[in-house]
């Protein structure tokens, strides 16, 4: 009798720690990678408040941000955990296409890194890398599908009030006449207060001259990622001199138009 108590105890302790084990895994899932979810909600506030009444060039630039940031959130929020190779998985299937994301478990500095690829059965479609890091509340990504290229990061502010969003954009299949198609570019930089009462974009919509391409441009990109700027002034210059702007202030509305680099 003795024994068996024993070793119910033992089947017991061991089930606690499973469980325990488990909610360690959840919480830290829900609480370490909870930025993109954040961002992502903000955005969709500000999207529902003032999207509507963006004109072109705005309403398409930030209807794909939205896109993005809604994506970005499906994957680290569906994700589930994957102990034998200490990571998560997130992965969804529509037909013979899969796509998949790894988010590679982080390391003592915060970081966690991101790769997912989308597969029509062995064929290889598209793939992307990132990285997250909770310290700064921050994340980058690039990738490119069938239909566009990404590069995409954001960042919240020093205190807290805010995020900082940088991304570009190219829509592959655009056409501007019968039979002739070129990209489509949206170079963006995004200041928003997490308490939707401000909210300030630039656009540019084409690349400068001496980075004439996704791949040039990016690579010359001055980061955001767990690089905050120091203030939206301080960091509002655009590529271009000419640029598209959005400016919205709660209990004031929204601006928006083309304007000179001396706004």
């Amino acid at each position: 009798m003795k024994r068996l108590r024993i070793l119910f105890v033992i089947v017991l302790a061991s089930f606690f720690m499973m469980s325990c084990s488990e909610s360690t895994i959840s919480d830290l899932l829900n609480n370490e990678l909870g930025g993109p979810s954040d961002y992502y909600e903000m955005m969709d506030g500000y999207w529902v408040t003032i999207g509507g009444s963006l004109n072109t060039p705005g309403q398409d630039l930030y209807a794909e941000l939205i896109s993005v940031a809604g994506m970005l959130d499906e994957f680290f929020g569906n994700a589930e955990w994957d102990a034998e190779n200490s990571r998560w998985v997130y992965q969804y299937s529509n037909d013979t296409v899969v796509t998949t994301v790894y988010v590679m478990a982080g390391s003592e500095s915060g970081e966690f890194d991101v790769e997912w690829t989308v597969y029509d059965g062995t064929t290889l479609l598209w793939d992307g890398t990132g990285s997250y890091n909770t310290g700064s509340d921050s994340l980058k990504t690039v990738f490119t599908t069938s239909g566009r290229k990404v590069w995409f990061q954001f960042v919240k502010s020093t205190d807290d009030t805010g995020y900082f969003t940088y991304i570009v954009y190219e829509d592959l299949t655009a056409p501007i006449a019968p039979e002739v198609y070129v990209p489509s570019v949206f170079i963006a930089k995004i200041w928003a207060k997490t308490d939707l009462t401000q909210m300030y974009g630039r656009i540019v919509d084409e690349y400068p001259s001496g980075t004439p391409s996704f791949e040039t441009f990016t690579a010359a990109a001055n980061e955001i990622y767990d690089n905050p700027p120091t203030s939206w002034e301080s960091w509002n210059t655009m590529s271009s001199a000419s640029f598209y702007y959005f400016n919205y202030v709660s209990g004031v509305g929204l601006s928006q138009g083309w304007a000179s680099p001396a706004l």
